[in-house]
């Protein structure tokens, strides 16, 4: 019983960190994305909180949800402007 619980946490784990990341938005090239610039006055029209931009792992880029708990993220695909999650 030990070994199962000694495999099994450590891909808990893993599948948490990865879940942490976030979704993937594209696989297009950066070159074909709206300029973060745009993107960033998009938001700032929508009542979003600029000062946390980032661009994930997974091609999006992602602020803090409106009215969202400090964690609680939204993402969008950087092409179209569209809130993915």
């Amino acid at each position: 019983m030990k070994n199962s619980f000694a495999v099994i946490a450590p891909l808990f784990l893993i599948g948490t960190v990865l879940a942490a990341e976030g979704p993937t938005c594209t696989e297009a090239g950066v070159d074909s994305w709206m300029p973060e610039t745009d993107f960033i006055t998009m938001a700032e029209k929508l009542g979003y909180d600029v000062d946390n931009f980032s661009v994930t792992k997974g091609n999006c880029y992602a602020l803090t949800k409106l009215n969202g708990a400090e964690g609680d993220m939204d993402y969008f695909n950087p092409v179209t402007g569209t809130i993915i999650q």
